[in-house]
């Protein structure tokens, strides 16, 4: 690769020719010596017991090392900190013989090759005697649950003066209520564990976005300290919340390696990521906006209930950027979770940011028609210099500057305002917009540093490369803070042995990262000048303290085609501009932004995991079934960026964008479905059924 200016520039991606041409080793393809191959076996019943196992001839299949069950799996030690408002389980794997959702691992066959052990796992059988379920879901559920209330963003409810009383006498009102699907996932890898005991150290090659996580998770199951367990996640191909938090599947084929003596590998079938893998989960949202009669904004009311699993305690929070985005003298605001007899449930790309705005954004453009203002001109009556929440004045909020460029890039002056007036053929065309707002978050984290002989600088973070391009402009930024070519520096990740960084999740990675880089390379320049070689530092961060509250912001707008016979809708043209700080590799941030309009396209108009009220299964549990956009769904999408280095937030001003390019975007593409069809639709995702 020719040397180039390093940080800012469109650098392509330095692992990227050996991912292309196989060079590059995902988990699924560890092959440690001695190696065998386990298959998971999960129930398909969302409730009950097993009453009797028979495993008689799974065992007597050819090559089968072994079958293990909730009778022969050894002890594990809980989770630290499962319980109410938590992601950890508060039940191990195969702990006893209660099944409390459907895709509920059931037991694991080991066998000499992955044909022998799958064909094993078909033999293996389970009496279940089924119990009652409950998947019912609604805003007014007397099961909701409030998770303890943090401090902060965490603080849950909130209420900021009596919104109940503002929104009975505002002169304009809009009240209703939005439902987002369960979604998942689907990374094109599927989760992956290779375990392998090595004297009393567990090494596990993992799918993990979460390494340091992950490695107190696992040491803490087994009793271990956590030095004792390593974790190697050099390449993972895909997450977007996953590969995260799940933890049952390395520590089954790390207990059944342990039993074994031997390398144990496991990777999940597409149906298995169905299971007890995680996926975003279902919200019900009332949204309520009281305004005066020329738009200021009285009262704000939004209340969310997602669901989970009965053994676990995640709550989507979506009420997040209701309290960032606009300004409203008051503010009533809680998010509840209601335990039912499904798979636990995870975040997933923007979570709590993407289905919350949807329904503020919808509901923003509701009383935008009833006050027959521009929904622009409305969401900018609400523009907001301080974050009420903590009454610090933004470090940056820009999103005035994205309004009118994005705008002008769309050519939103040519939208007539009255539902159903334009179209094209036997297609009604629509134009909606959106306000974008995501956290701008950064966390402690230590880089180790070293000068080789050869002159080259090689920097060291347990953080996770899934796809963003981590190792790219980590590898840019250390270059330009040790002024040495890009060629003459590496960043290597993806290993719990180094030192430790938060995963990939919270769009912090960068600047978390990154001003960590920046330190180590200005202690490294510092100890060479006095003969050594080696440096490791820590940039604690620290955000709270800071006089000033950090948000990226953006403006969306999408067109849409509605075929008035048919019901079919596709996305023709999408715009965004956002407000995110410095662009540390513009390729890089072009595809991120990008990539979560992707994303967006698919919940607001694809994405829908169907429950059985009857069964209590998921029934399309594949990519034939479970659709996510193709090429063909995709349209032409213009983003940019302001390109303003943020100066309050640390030495490179960057922002993180990996999740605000799906914030806000799901909600433009419903309000121009709206303003093509007169159909409101509040219930995601926009399928042709809903329209005619």
């Amino acid at each position: 690769m020719a040397d180039q200016s390093p940080l800012g520039a469109s650098v392509p991606r330095v692992e990227g020719v050996a991912r292309v041409t196989g060079r590059a080793l995902y988990t699924a393809e560890r092959h440690p010596k001695g190696r065998l191959h386990a298959v998971l076996v999960e129930s398909d019943a969302p409730s009950g017991r097993i009453m009797e196992v028979d495993d008689v001839e799974a065992r007597k299949a050819p090559g089968v090392r072994l079958v293990l069950t909730h009778l022969n799996m050894s002890k594990l030690r809980p989770l630290p900190g499962a319980g109410p408002g938590s992601l950890n389980e508060s039940r191990q794997p195969l702990e006893d013989d209660r099944i409390v959702h459907q895709g509920q691992h059931l037991g694991l066959v080991v066998a000499d090759t992955l044909e022998r052990a799958q064909y094993a796992a078909s033999l293996l059988r389970f009496e279940i005697e089924p119990g009652p379920f409950d998947l019912s879901l609604a805003i007014d559920d007397p099961r909701a649950t409030t998770p303890p209330s943090g401090e902060g963003d965490r603080q849950n409810p909130i209420q900021r003066g009596d919104a109940a009383a503002a929104f009975a006498a505002a002169e304009r009102r809009h009240d209703a209520v939005y439902t987002t699907p369960t979604e998942h996932h689907n990374p094109m890898e599927t989760v992956a564990t290779v375990a392998e005991w090595q004297g009393g150290t567990l090494h596990l090659y993992e799918t993990s976005r979460q390494i340091k996580n992950m490695q107190k998770m696992v040491a803490a199951s087994f009793g271990l300290p956590e030095d004792r367990v390593r974790i190697e996640a050099e390449r993972v191909g895909g997450s977007f919340g996953s590969k995260g938090f799940q933890y049952g599947h390395m520590l089954l084929a790390a207990t059944a390696a342990r039993m074994l003596r031997r390398p144990v590998s496991l990777v999940t079938t597409r149906r298995q990521m169905f299971g007890s893998l995680g996926h975003r989960p279902r919200t019900v949202q009332r949204v309520s906006l009281g305004a005066s009669i020329d738009g200021k904004l009285q009262a704000t009311r939004h209340l969310s209930v997602s669901d989970t699993s009965t053994v676990s305690g995640y709550v989507e929070p979506c009420i997040l950027t209701t309290r960032k985005l606009y300004a409203t003298d008051t503010l009533e605001a809680a998010q509840r979770y209601v335990p039912l007899n499904l798979p636990s449930a995870c975040p997933m790309r923007g979570p709590g940011e993407v289905p919350g705005p949807f329904a503020l954004e919808s509901a923003m453009d509701e009383l935008a028609e009833t006050l027959g203002i521009d929904p622009i001109a409305l969401r900018l009556r609400n523009d907001s210099t301080v974050d009420a929440d903590s009454g610090k004045p933004w470090s940056m909020r820009r999103l005035r500057e994205c309004f009118d460029q994005a705008s002008t890039r769309f050519g939103w002056s040519k939208r007539d305002s009255k539902p159903r007036s334009m179209r094209e053929g036997n297609e009604l065309v629509g134009y909606g917009c959106a306000g974008v707002a995501y956290r701008a978050g950064m966390s402690k984290t230590t880089v180790r540093a070293t000068m080789g002989r050869d002159g080259v600088a090689t920097f060291r973070a347990a953080a996770s490369d899934v796809g963003q391009g981590v190792d790219t402009v980590m590898a840019q930024t250390a270059a330009e803070a040790l002024g040495l070519p890009l060629s003459k520096v590496r960043f290597l990740s993806g290993d719990s042995s180094f030192p430790p960084a938060p995963g990939a999740g919270g769009s912090q990675t960068t600047a978390s990262v990154g001003n960590a880089v920046v330190a180590a390379a200005k202690a490294l320049k510092e100890a060479i000048a006095k003969g050594v070689t080696e440096v490791e530092t820590t940039n604690d961060p620290r955000l709270d303290e800071s006089p000033y509250a950090f948000h990226s912001w953006g403006a969306v707008f999408a067109e849409v085609r509605v075929d008035e016979e048919l019901g079919t809708v596709r996305c023709r043209r999408f715009v965004g501009v956002y407000d995110i700080g410095r662009a540390l590799n513009p390729r890089l941030v072009r595809s991120q932004l990008q990539g979560g309009i992707v994303w967006a396209i698919g919940m607001a108009l694809q994405e829908h995991t169907v429950i059985d009220p009857k069964l209590g299964i998921y029934v399309n549990r594949d990519l034939a079934e479970y659709h996510v956009p193709v090429n063909a769904d995709v349209p032409e999408i213009d983003v940019d960026w302001l390109d303003v280095p943020d100066p309050h937030f640390g030495a490179l001003g960057a922002r993180g964008v990996g999740e605000v390019g799906i914030a806000g975007a799901p909600a433009a593409i419903a309000n121009a479905v709206y303003h093509a069809t007169g159909r409101r639709v509040r219930d995601l995702p926009i399928t042709l059924d809903k329209l005619l």
